[in-house]
C-alpha cells in the first residue's frame, strides 16, 4: 500500500499493468527497445479508449492522474 501512495500509476504498471523491471540493461536504448516501450506505453494509455471518441475532460483526466507521481 505504501508503493500505492507514493504513486498509483507506479504501483498501476508494477502491479495492474503486468511490468516487470528487466534484469538486463542497456547502456543506450536501441531503437527498437526504444519502439517496443513506446509502444506499450501508447497501448496502454489508450486501450480505455477502444471504440470511443477521447474528449478533452479524458485528456485533462489523463494529465491531472500522471502528474501525481
Amino acid at each position: 500500500m505504501i508503493s500505492f501512495k507514493d504513486c498509483s500509476l507506479k504501483f498501476y504498471f508494477r502491479y495492474g499493468g503486468g511490468l516487470k523491471e528487466s534484469a538486463d540493461l542497456e547502456e543506450s536504448a536501441e531503437a527498437n527497445t526504444f519502439g517496443s516501450i513506446l509502444h506499450e506505453s501508447l497501448e496502454a494509455l489508450y486501450t480505455p479508449f477502444v471504440n470511443r471518441n477521447i474528449t478533452t475532460n479524458d485528456i485533462k483526466e489523463l494529465k491531472n492522474n500522471s502528474t501525481n507521481c
